[in-house]
């Protein structure tokens, strides 16, 4: 027998160097060309301009607090008006970056932005230590489906390693009119948009911990219309988590 010169993982190594050379990778948000033994998706510059979401923030909302000292509390906003999840965290800020990077998959289906926003969300999503029985992707109504012919929600999860795979349920929450997109839409508007879209599976959610998954947060109406819609179906709790969210420090 042969002895194997090198480890699998040197072996696999060597030959993303090799294929490296022969097709240089390029940055997934700038274009700009990366060094060849180069394991990330993205360059220097465009991973320095992508920020987390840290501490102190809201326990059940999720927004950081102005001041960088003091733990982790509930926000008078929480407080006065409580939302209908028990918690709800996001990984980034909506960057530029990560704004370009969204963008170039959902509307453009850009695999290699797909693959930066998953490389990005491993250790972030790892580090909330979050479990349920039930993982669910935002969904889309069938005519936004089948226009954009993925969701990208759901493609998005499946591909963070912190995420176990076989609790992924793309069916237990639908929805059930299709609206007008949120962005296109003033705060007011938006609330009144998302009323009542949504439908969840009491056969599948009903005693089940469910942890809803959205790509971006903006006045929190979709998450809030969904986990009323999981509620109502049974689910003994729901935690929300969104890839980013637009930021306004209280």
């Amino acid at each position: 027998m042969q002895a194997q010169l090198w480890s699998p993982w040197t072996n696999k190594y060597l030959k993303k160097v090799v294929l490296n050379l022969i097709i240089p990778p390029r940055c997934a948000n700038c274009g700009k060309y990366l060094d060849v033994f180069c394991n990330e998706p993205l360059c220097s510059k465009c991973k320095g301009a992508i920020h987390s979401i840290a501490p102190p923030l809201c326990l059940v909302c999720g927004i950081p607090f102005r001041s960088p000292k003091g733990p982790n509390r509930i926000c008078g906003n929480c407080i006065k008006n409580p939302p209908p999840w028990d918690s709800l965290r996001s990984l980034f800020l909506y960057s530029d970056t990560i704004k370009s990077l969204i963008h170039a998959f959902k509307f453009n289906g850009k695999c290699q932005a797909l693959r930066g926003l998953q490389y990005l969300a491993q250790d972030s999503f790892k580090n909330l230590n979050l479990e349920a029985d039930i993982v669910c992707p935002m969904p889309l109504s069938k005519k936004k489906l089948r226009e954009r012919g993925f969701n990208q929600c759901l493609e998005l999860i499946y591909g963070i390693n912190a995420v176990q795979q076989d609790k992924i349920d793309p069916f237990c929450l639908k929805k059930i009119k299709d609206t007008p997109a949120q962005s296109e839409l003033s705060r007011k508007d938006r609330l009144k948009n998302v009323k009542g879209v949504f439908w969840a599976d009491p056969k599948r959610i009903k005693g089940k911990s469910v942890l809803l998954f959205d790509d971006v947060l903006t006045t929190g109406a979709t998450s809030k219309e969904a986990t009323l819609a999981l509620r109502k179906a049974g689910a003994a709790s729901v935690h929300v988590v969104t890839y980013a969210r637009t930021l306004s420090k209280v």
